[in-house]
């Protein structure tokens, strides 16, 4: 018995070649449907980068907003603070000045026109120089 060798793979072409190549066109068509899936996949992620992208732009243009915000409350607030100091020394300055001006014997009326000050301040101000005035004596011994 003699085999025919080329009948016999023309035989199995036969059979295996569509097998095959159904295999084949399904692995294609798998890949498709990967594709379109991963298509699909990154027009979501592409979405989201975008919305997360103008949600940083947002937070940036406010926090530039509120820098710019705070530096001028800052400003501001170093302003008062420095007008509260200046008026706090030129008080003590007028304060001190009519401190000196009592130790020489100036008037309560001259005090307040020359040192600017109103009566209560000048009022207390002698009750202190007088306080100190007292204590500066030697005590009675006797």
């Amino acid at each position: 018995m003699h085999i025919d060798w080329l009948s016999v793979l023309v035989a199995l072409d036969l059979i295996y070649f569509p097998v095959v190549a159904i295999w084949a066109a399904w692995q294609v068509l798998k890949l498709r449907g990967e594709r379109e899936a991963g298509r699909t996949r990154l027009a979501i992620i592409q979405s989201e980068l975008d919305s997360l992208r103008q949600s940083i732009q947002e937070t940036r243009q406010r926090d530039t907003e509120l820098e710019e915000r705070f530096d001028t409350l800052y400003s501001r607030l170093r302003e008062r603070v420095d007008s509260q100091e200046l008026r706090a020394q030129a008080t003590g300055g007028a304060h001190v000045q009519a401190l000196k001006l009592l130790e020489r014997g100036m008037s309560a009326d001259e005090l307040m026109t020359v040192c600017g000050l109103s009566r209560g301040e000048v009022d207390l101000l002698q009750a202190l120089h007088a306080a100190g005035a007292g204590r500066a004596q030697p005590p009675d011994s006797g």
